[in-house]
């Protein structure tokens, strides 16, 4: 079993993949904060974060105007944009199918066999329920 750690937006989660038992359903993801129960401690908010942004635009605008706020920005997106490219072009190709396929081997199939057995038992609950009101005929 593995934990990954992993903040957004300033908030700390946690991830737990296990990977030793083919049959074993156990691989899930706990999307809980760690620092939910601290006292004192105030994580930034998605909406703070948003707030800011728009507060740092508009002082943007004050300072430099429309047309150099543009500028930036677009200076800001191509560099993420080919930053992001070096770095999908550094991943083999198999890589990423085979991280794919083990993802959906680990957590979607035993999640659709959790569903068509939690169906099945509902189903055999009705069965047995409409059995008994029928006196077993």
């Amino acid at each position: 079993t593995y934990i990954i750690q992993y903040s957004i937006l300033g908030m700390e989660y946690q991830a737990f993949v296990s990977g030793c038992d083919h049959g074993s359903p156990v691989s899930g993801v706990n999307h809980q904060l760690w620092a939910a129960n601290t006292p004192g401690i105030e994580l930034p908010s998605p909406t703070s974060f948003f707030q800011g942004i728009s507060s740092a635009t508009q002082m943007g605008v004050q300072a430099v105007g429309t047309r150099g706020v543009i500028a930036i920005v677009s200076v800001v997106v191509q560099f993420f944009a080919s930053l992001a490219t070096r770095l999908l072009l550094r991943i083999p190709l198999v890589a990423a199918v085979a991280g794919v396929i083990i993802g959906a081997r680990k957590i979607i199939f035993p999640w659709m066999d959790q569903r068509s057995a939690n169906a099945e038992w509902e189903r055999q609950r009705e069965r047995e329920n409409i059995n008994s009101n029928h006196g077993g005929k």
